[in-house]
């Protein structure tokens, strides 16, 4: 009897537990601790556990509750459980809220182990977003705006009574210019946040999903770039592409041919049809009104038959020369710093042997030979500049030659030192030197070319011009360092 008497005041204290805590769930075992079903028991050990976390909040928390796989408990009010001035908004399967939320006092269904942890409101954070909807120059009624609550998902609603004249509806669109992201009527749609979001209107004129083709050449082909990049672009009908032209060195952009002759650089393309766009480029003049006359030169390009490289040339007085360093792989050449990208900036270095397309040899005994239009390394046609050449070219240049040489870029600069002007468009680059041990220096600070006049066994003539000076000036070199060439024209 005493036995009964203990045995009955546990299950009456286990009964007031889950009424305080607001517990109610079906007694899913018969009296053998079978899962009842209906009659027709069969063994079961599939119980599962729903355990709650206070999630940062304190006092008593709500005791674990076991039962068997389908079957429903009530869940929990927060019971003691607090957390500052915050509120309790139920219980959610993610620690950070972003799971589902179920209210306290509502039923849930367990059918696995699961930890549901405290949901805490702060007061600020909001638990609804609106979504409103705007007819974005539609006539009749917008559908009514929507209340979410967070987390949430919600079915988008179609076009109801709004129309436009010309447009057909296609959905919702994150902007009012239809540019956004757009979500078609009827889909299904969680915000984040409160948001309006537009009626998406296309214009019956033009037919949806219809590409067109924006053919773009460059003339002539090495004159400059243009974006989008030469060749067929395929676009959306209706899309507004912006097309740019950009003029190499030694060129200038004039006009676009095709669909536009525009002038300008930058131009806008509606893609309403196919179209097709030639960016024109014509070749740069190089002028200076030094010293009381207009002295100009005027540049072109050829090719070297050799390997197909294409180089600028200039006039300058009487002379053709390259308008930039020969590039031309060469037995005994390199690339400073051994560097590809250094002979397509600079061209490549070469001792004097190898400039004058001789024997090594003769880097340290006397050549002797003519310098009158030595063919050396340079295409036929050009030869390696004698140091008479050279004085002919800085004379007619005249003063400050160093400074209306130079490239307007690509030269270090110390101390405000004057920049290149490129007055003539010889460009001139400041491809520094090679050591014979291997070594690179100068690149960006000086640069040096060889000539084709010998000085003694040794040595050769060479130019010379150094960034923050403003000269070109000359010096006797071992024929075993490395230096650029600029070739000019028989």
């Amino acid at each position: 009897m005493k036995k009964r008497i203990i045995l009955l005041l546990a299950a009456l204290m286990a009964l007031l537990q889950c009424a305080e805590w607001g517990f109610e769930y079906d007694n899913p075992l018969d009296e053998r601790g079978l899962k009842n079903n209906g009659g027709n028991s069969e063994p079961s050990l599939v119980n599962y556990t729903v355990t709650f976390n206070a999630n940062g909040g304190a006092g008593e928390i709500p005791p674990d509750v076991t039962v068997s796989d389908g079957n429903d408990i009530k869940l929990p009010a927060k019971g003691g459980m607090s957390n500052g001035n915050m509120d309790f908004d139920g219980w959610n399967t993610e620690a950070n809220g972003t799971g589902a939320t179920y209210p306290g006092g509502s039923t849930y269904t367990v059918t696995g182990d699961i930890t549901l942890y405290a949901k805490w409101n702060d007061g600020f954070t909001p638990t609804t977003y609106t979504i409103i909807f705007n007819a974005n120059e539609g006539n009749g009624t917008a559908p009514n705006n929507l209340i979410v609550n967070a987390g949430s998902s919600v079915t988008l609603p179609g076009r109801g009574t709004l129309a436009r004249d010309g447009y057909e509806f296609s959905g919702w669109n994150t902007h009012s210019s239809g540019t956004g992201y757009t979500y078609a009527a009827d889909a299904s749609y969680t915000p984040t946040a409160s948001i309006e979001l537009f009626a998406k209107w296309n214009d019956n004129s033009i037919p949806q999903h219809q590409t067109y083709t924006l053919t773009i050449a460059a003339n002539p082909s090495d004159g400059g770039t243009v974006s989008p990049s030469v060749g067929a672009h395929t676009y959306d009908a209706g899309v507004l592409v912006t097309v740019t032209a950009t003029a190499n060195s030694g060129y200038t952009f004039t006009n676009w041919s095709g669909e536009s002759s525009s002038t300008n650089a930058t131009i806008d393309v509606a893609m309403d049809g196919h179209k097709t766009l030639t960016a024109n480029f014509g070749q740069q003049s190089y002028c200076v009104a030094y010293p009381t006359a207009l002295e100009c030169g005027s540049g072109t390009t050829f090719t070297d038959s050799r390997d197909g490289k294409k180089y600028k040339k200039v006039v300058i007085d009487t002379q053709t020369w390259m308008g930039e360093n020969l590039n031309y792989n060469a037995s005994g050449s390199v690339c400073y710093g051994n560097s590809a990208d250094s002979c397509a900036q600079y061209g490549r270095l070469y001792n004097w042997a190898t400039a004058m397309d001789i024997d090594a040899s003769y880097n340290s005994t006397n050549w002797n030979g003519s310098d009158v239009n030595h063919l050396g390394a340079c295409p036929v046609g050009w030869h390696v500049p004698s140091d008479a050449e050279w004085t002919a070219l800085e004379n007619y240049v005249g003063y400050n030659a160093g400074t209306k040489l130079k490239s307007s870029t690509g030269w270090n600069s110390y101390s405000g030192g004057p920049v290149g002007t490129d007055l003539y468009g010889f460009a001139a680059l400041p491809g520094g030197y090679g050591e014979p041990d291997g070594g690179f220096n100068g690149a960006g600070d000086i640069g040096y070319w060889w000539s084709a006049t010998e000085y003694n066994a040794n040595n050769a003539r060479d130019r010379n011009m150094l960034c923050c000076l403003e000269s070109v000036d000359w010096d006797n070199n071992n024929k075993t360092g490395l230096f650029s060439v600029r070739c000019v024209q028989d």
